[in-house]
């Protein structure tokens, strides 16, 4: 088999650049890797038929830790050799800003699962 040649290595660069894209993966990736399946399983769990309050109150402690996980991540990321120190700052920053929104918007997840579990029962907070 004849070796890569530079045309080969761009058509396949093409393919995994968003991949390989610091800021894409800071800003996108890293929340939704760590916050979206935690509040699709709540929501799973909360529409099940009998299922209660406390089916998706773990949910409430776990999507802070997700969203944490997600800066931790980033953090990581901007953490390797090789990169200035704005842009080690400015992926900081990004991941603190996607990991806030993933927080706000998994809690706005989570409260609505909660919301379909108690299925309007009287002892529902909400």
């Amino acid at each position: 088999m004849p070796p890569p040649t530079s045309a080969d290595n761009e058509s396949m660069g093409d393919r995994s650049r968003w991949w390989n894209n610091v800021w894409l993966r800071a800003a996108l990736v890293h929340p939704v890797v760590f916050v979206a399946p935690l509040v699709a399983i709540c929501l799973a769990l909360g529409a099940r038929n009998g299922s209660e309050l406390g089916d998706v109150a773990w949910g409430f402690w776990v999507v802070p830790l997700g969203a944490i996980a997600s800066w931790v991540a980033t953090a990581i990321v901007a953490a390797r050799p090789g990169r200035a120190r704005w842009e080690r700052t400015g992926l900081v920053l990004v991941g603190l800003f996607a990991g806030g929104a993933a927080l706000v918007l998994g809690y706005e997840g989570w409260y609505h699962a909660a919301k379909v579990a108690c299925h309007g029962g009287y002892e529902c907070p909400f």
